[in-house]
């Protein structure tokens, strides 16, 4: 769940950001962004802890993009077409 909802606030499309970052992060790290055992935990880490490290051997530009979709504050997350449009994606979609 995206920082926000975690503080009652409404959903928008910046959760959804939120969402695809988490799901970028795991996909690439095969591992969490947020290491919690507990519900409780969980909430705690993702709104004042950093992210788990990410794996080696990423693009900087990946790790960077990943990062910008996790802000906590919703307002500094890219927009969906920002993603798209993005160097990281569009150098892979020339291939």
């Amino acid at each position: 769940m995206a920082p926000e909802l975690w503080k009652d606030q409404p959903c928008s499309k910046h959760c959804d950001i939120w969402a695809l970052g988490v799901i970028l992060f795991e996909l690439c790290c095969l591992n969490y962004p947020f290491q919690a055992t507990q519900l409780d935990e969980l909430e705690e880490k993702i709104l004042n802890h950093k992210i788990e490290k990410t794996r080696q051997g990423l693009s900087t530009d990946l790790v960077s993009m990943i990062n910008k979709m996790l802000k906590r504050d919703a307002k500094d997350r890219p927009t969906i077409e920002e993603i798209i449009y993005s160097d990281v994606f569009q150098k892979k979609a020339q291939l």
